[in-house]
């Protein structure tokens, strides 16, 4: 999704952060968003959310995506933090074309 041709690739583009996932310009109101919905919602006892926000891949080119987000406590690792990230024009806009 970001245009990295492995792991490794992606990481150092991102900074090996989420915060490194997200556009500058869109990071501020996402991380608003997802604390809100994982701690100010007391009915979200799954610890799950929803943002949409721009990325930019490794090669500049903008993408809108939709993250679905999952805090989880694992016995091993502590509280991980999944991220599930869809690409808006692979995901609706193609649909809508067909």
């Amino acid at each position: 999704m970001y245009n990295c041709h492995n792991i490794d690739e992606f990481r150092e583009h991102v900074g090996n952060s989420f915060k490194g996932m997200i556009h500058p310009d869109d990071l501020e109101r996402a991380e608003k968003e997802i604390y809100e919905q994982q701690f100010n919602t007391p009915q979200n006892v799954n610890r799950m959310d929803y943002v949409r926000y721009r990325i930019v891949c490794k090669d500049g080119e903008v993408k809108t995506v939709d993250d679905y987000g999952h805090l989880v406590h694992d016995i091993n690792y502590g509280m991980v933090y999944y991220v599930f990230l869809l690409d808006l024009e692979d995901h609706i806009f193609k649909e809508t074309r067909a």
